[in-house]
């Protein structure tokens, strides 16, 4: 990634890499095929997480408005980063 250990050292910056996974993750049947497993064999597919989300956004039931609240463009992260430090922006 080309990202310098020691920059993320002395500047204590934290990478968290996020993957999908779970029911039917490199099964090529659901992934490719949109064969769905069973509800009774399991619970959360991908799929029925995703359209729960998508149901719950839908009837306006999960609020993320708070997390649109700030928007600044990616050449202006420096800035974004100041103005977090400084205090401008706390979580409510």
């Amino acid at each position: 990634m080309g990202v310098s250990r020691g920059h993320m050292y002395r500047k204590e910056i934290s990478l968290a890499m996020s993957r999908s996974y779970g029911p039917g993750r490199y099964d090529a049947s659901y992934e490719e095929g949109g064969q769905d497993y069973p509800i009774g064999f399991v619970r959360w597919t991908e799929k029925r997480n995703m359209e729960a989300f998508l149901d719950l956004l839908a009837s306006g039931s999960l609020q993320v408005e708070a997390l649109l609240a700030h928007q600044f463009p990616v050449e202006d992260g420096a800035k974004a980063y100041a103005a977090v430090e400084a205090g401008a922006y706390t979580a409510s």
